[in-house]
Formats: C-alpha cells, sequence, structure tokens
C-alpha cells in the first residue's frame, strides 16, 4: 500500500542464467566438463614470471579468445579482467533466452559483482612511471581501463541499451517539461 492507501501491483520477472570464465574452461558446458571430470584448473603459471617466488601453480583462463566478445580495439583499452566479465555476461544472456530490444532496454541493468580488477594494467602503467619518471609515457585509458566497474560498463554497452535508454530519457524528460508547462 502506497500513502493514499491504493495497493501496488508490482510484476517482476526474474530470469536465471549461467556464463562462466574460469581456469576450466571458458564456457558454462566445457567447465561443467571438467567438474563432473574431476579436472582440475591448477598449473604452473607461465603468463609472468615468478621465478622469485617459492609457489608457481594456480588456477589461470587457457584457451580464451576474447576477439569473440570485444572488438580488438576494444581490447587494447581494456585489462584482461574486462573481457573475462562481458564474455560471461553474454552467455548469460544468450542462456536466458532474454530478448534485448527497445521494450526491454529500460528494464535491463548490470549488478556485478568484483573484488579488484585491473592490476595487470596499474603493475604496467606503474612500472612504465617508475622507469620514465614522466606522466606522458602512461596510457590515456589507464584509469578507465582499469577500475572495477569497466566490466560492468561494457556489460551494459553490449546490449545496446545504454544509447536507447539516455534516448529514451531525453524524450521523457522533454514530455515531463511539456506537461508541467501551463496551457497556452
Amino acid at each position: 500500500m502506497n500513502l493514499r492507501g491504493t495497493q501496488l501491483v508490482q510484476a517482476q520477472s526474474r530470469r536465471h542464467s549461467l556464463g562462466i570464465v574460469s581456469p576450466l574452461g571458458s564456457t558454462v558446458a566445457t567447465a561443467w566438463e571438467g567438474i563432473l571430470n574431476g579436472r582440475s584448473g591448477i598449473g604452473l603459471i607461465d603468463k609472468m614470471d615468478l621465478s622469485a617466488f617459492p609457489v608457481r601453480i594456480g588456477g589461470q583462463v587457457q584457451g580464451f579468445n576474447a576477439e569473440e566478445y570485444m572488438a580488438p580495439k576494444d581490447l587494447r583499452k581494456f585489462d584482461p579482467f574486462v573481457p573475462f566479465g562481458v564474455a560471461s555476461a553474454t552467455q548469460a544472456i544468450k542462456d536466458s533466452g532474454f530478448e534485448v530490444n527497445e521494450a526491454t532496454c529500460a528494464r535491463i541493468g548490470v549488478a556485478m559483482g568484483a573484488g579488484i580488477g585491473g592490476l595487470s594494467t596499474i603493475e604496467e602503467n606503474t612500472a612504465k612511471w617508475l622507469e620514465a619518471k614522466t606522466p606522458r609515457k602512461i596510457s590515456p585509458f589507464f584509469i578507465p581501463g582499469s577500475i572495477i566497474n569497466a566490466a560492468a560498463g561494457r556489460c551494459r554497452s553490449i546490449t545496446d541499451c545504454a544509447d536507447r535508454t539516455s534516448r529514451w530519457s531525453r524524450r521523457a524528460r522533454r514530455r515531463r517539461t511539456r506537461s508541467a508547462l501551463p496551457p497556452a
């Protein structure tokens, strides 16, 4: 009930779907197959130099083709965690069977949880600055490509709803403004 005593009716629709990029596989099917067959995603880490560390094993994504989910130009702008998030979201949208169109765009949002992202980009740009002692060597995409919400932002844009929603918002604002004007 609202303050005026009328009952509010809220229609809710929830869709649960899956998407994954993990050391066991870059699709739900391959990861699930690995789990069922008892395969481990842990192995020797070869994507960075660990010679100074006593432990050289861990889980790292293997065989992932980021170009299936993002344009090569965009891949250069973002830390590797961003295509992982985009791929998982793309798979989940496809798995859900949810149709993204003009009517559903206004109801789509992205909620993505992560602890930290962009460490390799942060490390790379910090090393450039320490070596050159000038900010000119730091990429202009350093911050936008490494911040944790970059993955959620790219996921929002892959649905093509970001532009549609802002266009609808402008239209709605114009209608509200027109209706608020006194009659001529």
